[in-house]
């Protein structure tokens, strides 16, 4: 196994290369001169042969890399050469000094080499120490690296055997490197290491996977450097140092954290699913339970449906008395694809009344459950409207039983008359009037109002109003017919519901006169003449609430044009455009605005005037209008 030592890096490698080069090339600059030397000796004197020994000796110890030695020698070899000229009678001579000059020269020049090579040989040694220290510290730090020449391993730090669980004769003997690695990764690996060769443009680092020795997955960070600057390098196929360290705790720990944010991210997309959810249930429910019209309604919940949950939405309801058309909903931008569609029938107990349909491409558990609620609040809302237009239609029946089918015609005189029930219709009021013939000639008009709504202020209604029609006949003056209804309305056992009315006498023909009583209700207005004013002198106590009520007649005698207008309490309590209620002041001027209009429309202008303030009406509201013809 053959590694080299980074010396410095590259340059310092060179640098120590050169200097030993150096050195050799001078030792064969001595030899060649001490040849030379010797060479020179045979011509011109008698010992070449010890000479030449002496000037070899100091080049001799160059290999053993002793400075010491070496010039230990040299100065030996130099004073035997100076003695020599003693025994050989030459001192002085110029053969003597050629001598002696040559063995010091080549002295010196050993002692040169040999400190030459004494550095570079304590260089590559720190050189070996700092290379091996880094090798210690890159294992230390968990940094693995390897050696790789020609596609296979021939070195590997201990880093790189834990990180891959091979010993470093199991990775020598691999074929191939690639080995190491999973399948999947191998070409791209390969790829990238051959670009790094090739000094082509690519990552610095890439992430890969190996499998460690014991069979589990490694992720690993790996880096590369081709050794291009070794002596004998070849591009393209140079040795590649590649450096990696084990990563995998890192990007468990990144899948973990990649797993958090996901179970994160879908635990807040399933609560705003959820907040959804309830959204669409807490509208859908507030406008099913705030509106009985179902026309208007239905159609907000289907498209609703289709903007928030669905892609297609399906609604059709039986309602007996008013048939709503089928309602269907389609997402704007919906193309291709199959939906699941959801139907369910809209049950109201055990019966159906109608159907919901909703389809959409992926329906979970969640958007079905939300579905079928949807469902069971739609069939809810359906119910209560059929339930709600079975009692409005008999509300209505009842309370146009408690009214005149239509206004007698009266000699002399000319009839309006107008009603509007409170709030949505299905629940009876007590307001009534009523026009019915008395004696040849005479007839009584009634205006009412009993207190509450509902069966039993429709129960009460009905006993005044036959009770009216029954004593009216018997009895001349209306305080006398009031009193007696008094009377029966106390025999009848409660005071709670006590009634107010205003009733009277009307004689046909050309006298005009009318007799009027009041039990406790607003006075009637009177139209003479343009002028419009309440009827005075005309009060009483309420019926219903004690046995000797406070009543008086009161007799009138309309001229040509006159009028009388009776109302209820509800043209009063009407709301005008202010907010405030209308008042005694503000029917009067009401009437004033119509006062010369036909009756009719004088009875219709008073009851609208519940529909045209603020607010919605909050009671029933009835007008009669009876004026004298004109000659």
């Amino acid at each position: 196994m053959t590694t080299n030592a980074p010396h410095d890096g590259p340059a310092g490698a060179a640098r120590t290369i050169r200097e030993a080069s150096a050195s050799r090339l001078s030792i064969v600059v001595v030899v060649v001169f001490v040849l030379g030397v010797l060479v020179s000796d045979l011509i011109i004197g008698r010992q070449p042969v010890m000479i030449g020994l002496l000037a070899v000796a100091p080049i001799i110890t160059i290999p053993r890399g002793n400075r010491s030695l070496t010039i230990t020698v040299s100065l030996v070899c130099v004073a035997l050469v100076a003695v020599s000229g003693l025994w050989n009678h030459n001192l002085g001579t110029s053969t003597y000094v050629v001598r002696l000059l040559s063995v010091v020269a080549i002295g010196g020049v050993a002692t040169w080499a040999v400190g030459v090579r004494t550095r570079s040989r304590e260089e590559v040694e720190r050189q070996r120490g700092l290379y091996e220290s880094l090798l210690r510290a890159q294992s230390a730090a968990g940094q693995g690296m390897v050696l790789l020449d020609g596609g296979t391993f021939v070195y590997a730090n201990q880093a790189a055997t834990e990180i891959l669980g091979r010993g470093p004769e199991t990775l020598l003997s691999l074929a191939t490197y690639l080995e190491v690695l999973v399948e999947e990764e191998r070409d791209h690996v390969q790829d990238w290491l051959m670009g790094i060769v090739a000094g082509e443009d690519v990552p610095s680092s890439i992430e890969t996977v190996a499998r460690h020795g014991d069979g589990h997955l490694v992720d690993l960070e790996l880096s590369a450097q081709a050794v291009l600057d070794m002596p004998g390098a070849v591009p393209g196929v140079a040795p590649i140092i590649v450096v990696g360290r084990d990563v995998s705790r890192r990007k468990q720990d990144e899948r973990e954290r990649a797993e958090l944010l996901e179970g994160e991210r879908s635990a807040r997309l399933r609560l705003e699913a959820s907040h959804r959810r309830m959204s669409v249930l807490a509208r859908a429910g507030a406008a099913l339970e705030g509106s009985l019209d179902l026309e208007r309604t239905l159609p907000a919940i289907a498209d609703m449906i289709v903007r928030e949950i669905a892609d297609t939405c399906t609604i059709e309801v039986d309602l007996p008395d008013r048939p709503i058309p089928p309602i269907v909903r389609t997402r704007t931008g919906l193309t291709g694809g199959q939906s699941r569609v959801l139907a369910l029938p809209l049950l109201s107990g055990t019966a159906v009344v109608g159907s919901m349909a909703v389809g959409r491409r992926a329906l979970d558990d969640d958007d079905d459950q939300l579905i079928r609620e949807l469902v069971r609040r739609v069939a809810l809302a359906v119910t209560n409207a059929r339930l709600y237009s079975e009692r409005d239609h008999v509300a209505r029946t009842l309370q146009r039983s408690l009214l005149p089918p239509s206004l007698p015609a009266l000699e002399g005189y000319t009839l309006g008359a107008a009603f509007r029930p409170a709030g949505s219709g299905n629940e009876v009021g007590g307001d009534f009037y009523d026009v019915f013939p008395l004696a040849t000639g005479q007839w009584a008009m009634v205006i009412g109002d009993v207190c509450g709504k509902g069966a039993d202020a429709a129960a009460v209604t009905a006993l005044v109003r036959y009770s009216l029609r029954t004593i009216a006949t018997q009895e001349q003056h209306p305080s006398e017919v009031l009193a007696q209804v008094n009377d029966v309305l106390l025999r009848h056992g409660s005071t709670e519901r006590f009634c107010t009315i205003v009733l009277a006498r009307i004689q046909e023909g050309d006298e005009g006169r009318v007799s009027l009583s009041n039990g406790g209700h607003p006075p009637p207005v009177e139209i003479r003449g343009g002028t419009v004013s309440e009827v005075d002198d005309l009060t009483g106590t309420l019926l219903g609430v004690v046995p000797d009520p406070r009543l008086r007649d009161r007799m009138l005698a309309l001229e040509p044009g006159d009028a009388l207008v009776f109302y209820t309490d509800g043209v009063t309590e009407a709301r005008g455009p202010d907010g405030r209620p209308v008042g005694a002041e503000g029917v009067l001027r009401a009437v004033e605005r119509v006062h010369g209009a036909p009756p009719q429309t004088i009875a219709d202008h008073l009851a609208d005037l519940g529909d045209g303030g603020a607010g919605e009406q909050r009671d029933d509201i009835a007008v009669l209008v009876l004026r004298r013809d004109a000659d």
